[in-house]
């Protein structure tokens, strides 16, 4: 992309999701690693991976979440924390993120697995949910709630503390 090669251009973001008739990893590793805003391509969370603990080439929006951690000055160090939704362009480097700092990690990747295991997820001391749905997760029983705040009421709702 002549993009990467253009000295006017300081960096690239990739809006996602890209259409369908696109390969999208393809085209996201085609963008250089010295101009991925959002630390997407392949190489890019290698670097991410590798870097201990600068986090430069880590995805926007996982350092957007490590930054709201740092502002309201919550330590995860030796706190159990739960992570719903870990692909690998937000959750997953939060996750890794997270471990660096060191926390204890639950990663799970949607709430109908959250049952294998147990009543630990309700004693979290952190949740970190990255799916994209408004109350995804609201209650004891989520197979069993809508996920409205209206129909809520009539659930045994646990609303999550962002630290204890």
């Amino acid at each position: 992309h002549s993009s990467n090669h253009d000295s006017n251009v300081d960096g690239i973001f990739m809006e996602l999701p890209i259409p369908d008739s696109l390969p999208q990893k393809e085209v996201i590793d085609q963008i250089f690693t010295s101009k991925d805003i959002d630390g997407l391509s392949t190489e890019s969370f290698k670097d991410f991976v590798r870097q201990e603990p600068d986090h430069s080439s880590a995805p926007s929006a996982a350092k957007a979440v490590m930054k709201v951690l740092d502002d309201f000055s919550i330590d995860v160090k030796d706190k159990l924390c739960l992570m719903v939704g870990c692909g690998r362009f937000v959750g997953l480097p939060i996750s890794l993120m997270l471990l660096q700092r060191g926390a204890n990690v639950i990663i799970c990747q949607d709430a109908k697995h959250l049952s294998f295991y147990g009543p630990k997820v309700w004693t979290v001391n952190l949740c970190i949910l990255i799916v994209g749905i408004i109350d995804y997760f609201c209650c004891r029983n989520p197979k069993s709630c809508s996920g409205t705040r209206n129909q809520a009421r009539s659930h045994d709702h646990r609303r999550w503390n962002i630290i204890r």
